[in-house]
């Protein structure tokens, strides 16, 4: 399978110990999304269901911002999340955070994946999960969320902006689903 983002549908993906790889669009960004010099943090995520013999998470993929666009900036703080969907609902609100992971933001604007390597996580066939990131909008990254609208997604993607002392672990359910 090929590697790409599970996170228009955002581009990001989540990595399985087997070497694959849960995705749901084509890799290639054709926009992207952000609140140009305003600041605010933006999170988004796509969500799946674990199937047989792909039952644990070793990394979540995402690609930062789009090539030609300067929309992200390298070194910028991101949080990449996996959480449990216990309610098959497309929301990280229901289930609990399995690994979170607060690093830097490397391969901006390439429209390559980076690899973010989270804590591994081991789910059971049918559970649902949600993979995620949350960063800052700002001057220096007006609109880091790379876009893929190939395929119809709906219910799978959402995105969600607030204020920074908005943690991800208590956002509210998203008002936009893309």
């Amino acid at each position: 399978m090929s590697k790409y983002l599970a996170i228009a549908s955002f581009l990001g993906a989540a990595t399985l110990s087997s070497a694959g790889v849960y995705s749901i669009n084509s890799g290639i960004p054709n926009g992207d999304l952000g609140f140009g010099g305003s600041t605010s943090l933006v999170y988004w995520s796509t969500s799946f269901t674990v199937a047989a013999g792909n039952e644990t998470i070793t990394s979540v993929d995402a690609m930062i911002g789009r090539a030609g666009t300067g929309s992200a900036t390298n070194g910028s703080a991101i949080r990449v999340s996996v959480s449990h969907d216990a309610d098959h609902d497309g929301i990280a609100d229901a289930g609990g955070l399995l690994a979170d992971l607060n690093t830097v933001v490397s391969g901006a604007n390439t429209n390559i994946f980076t690899t973010f390597d989270t804590a591994d996580v081991t789910l059971s066939v049918g559970d649902g999960f949600v993979v995620s990131c949350l960063m800052e909008s700002n001057a220096a990254n007006p609109s880091p969320v790379a876009l893929d609208s190939s395929a119809s997604v709906a219910g799978r993607n959402f995105i969600a902006f607030g204020a920074p002392s908005i943690r991800i672990t208590s956002w509210p359910r998203p008002q936009t689903a893309l």
